[in-house]
């Protein structure tokens, strides 16, 4: 698919069928930071993230920033000297609204580490919310799972390799709603969603992922789809 025809599905995605109260509601002029790993990146060059935000909010001068780095994790989001870490983006847009986008680099720290990536986000959702970017208000914060782990066979990992991969990925993508719960902030599950799509294979157009777990464009536009579904953007 074109990348011109996707951004047109899209829109008319988000906007046939707005609900009267979405689960994310932007205020005009509101700075929404989009912070995490792989997949945030792959979703910000897409674009896709961008155009379902101005679709589902028109007229609103939402102002958008993502500023992830496939090497972050929750607690540990390494930048050279030179590199300003994500909160100076937090503390300089004035950020309304926080999405993070984490737990598939965590996950490969096997089921023993869901405890410690749990308190790692729970910790790090409080600072969020404990800090007033916009010099009034606690930011709303959205909490994006992983996505599912891809078999796209040999020679990448295949078979029981992927089924206990996603074991884990669905342990870390729980810890995640937990807090969310805990914490009052939004989730959104894509794992549950995009391991149904992987089964989906007479209706799905491409693969997902490239590597399993690196989204393609098709995986860009299915997974920002989703989130505008889960935030309440169109049914």
């Amino acid at each position: 698919m074109k990348i011109k025809a996707l951004f047109t599905a899209l829109a008319v995605l988000v906007v046939a069928a707005l609900p009267a109260r979405a689960a994310l509601e932007l205020n005009e002029g509101d700075s929404v930071i989009v912070v995490g790993n792989t997949f945030a990146e792959r979703i910000a060059l897409s674009g896709y993230l961008d155009a379902m935000i101005h679709a589902a909010n028109p007229e609103k001068k939402i102002v958008i920033r993502s500023v992830p780095n496939s090497a972050d994790e929750v607690d540990d989001m390494p930048r050279e000297r030179s590199v300003p870490p994500a909160e100076f983006y937090l503390k300089r847009h004035g950020a309304d609204v926080v999405i993070m986008c984490f737990g598939m680099s965590e996950s490969f720290d096997g089921l023993g580490g869901v405890d410690k990536f749990k308190a790692d986000l729970t910790k790090q959702v409080e600072t969020h919310i404990n800090a007033k970017y916009n010099g009034e208000s606690a930011p709303q914060i959205v909490l994006v799972s992983p996505i599912a782990h891809e078999d796209l066979d040999s020679p990448l990992p295949t078979g029981d390799a992927v089924v206990q991969r996603n074991t884990v990925l669905k342990a870390y993508t729980a810890a995640m709603r937990a807090v969310a719960d805990d914490k009052g902030a939004i989730f959104i599950d894509l794992f549950t969603p995009t391991q149904a799509e992987y089964s989906n294979k007479k209706a799905k157009p491409a693969t997902m992922t490239n590597n399993g777990i690196a989204l393609t464009e098709y995986g860009c536009f299915f997974t920002v789809a989703e989130m505008a579904k889960q935030l309440g953007w169109y049914d």
